[in-house]
């Protein structure tokens, strides 16, 4: 697992992916009802499915287990600026996550303990990125340890 130096370059692994599975993927995306503001409101990344919608991703790229405040600042995020808006011409945003890379945590307990809170407080999933490995292709899990996941990519070699 790779310690990834920004935001940005994590969130680009992730497009990577989906798009290397042919989904739709749109990056830095401004609310319906941001468009004309000096200053608007952007959703690091939204993908397409289509027996599960629009899913949006807030992502931060956090370095160790106190970094709690990270997370929170992310459902704060989504539930006070992205949420409530429409996108893309008045398509509502089914599904909302967090992801951060997991790999910095070290912690299999401690990302279950996220999944699991994010999703029954907040009713926000957490998507977790696996990079490419001996044996597997990359690939996006949400909700990874609940009976509904959405899995993306993984395949063996």
């Amino acid at each position: 697992m790779s310690n990834y130096e920004s935001e940005e370059l994590f969130m680009d692994m992730i497009e990577k992916c989906l798009k290397e599975n042919r989904i739709k993927v749109w990056r830095e995306v401004v609310p319906d009802q941001c468009i004309n503001w000096r200053i608007p409101y952007r959703v690091d990344l939204i993908f397409y499915l289509p027996e599960f919608g629009y899913i949006g991703v807030e992502g931060k790229n956090i370095r160790s287990p106190r970094s709690g405040g990270i997370i929170a600042s992310a459902v704060e995020q989504i539930k006070e600026k992205y949420a409530n808006k429409t996108y893309f011409s008045g398509n509502i945003i089914s599904k909302w996550c967090i992801t951060f890379p997991a790999s910095n945590l070290d912690s299999t307990s401690l990302i279950t303990f996220i999944q699991t809170y994010l999703k029954k407080r907040e009713n926000i999933s957490l998507l977790r990125f696996t990079e490419e490995g001996k044996w597997r292709t990359a690939m996006v899990d949400i909700d990874y340890s609940l009976p509904n996941k959405i899995r993306v990519g993984g395949e063996q070699k």
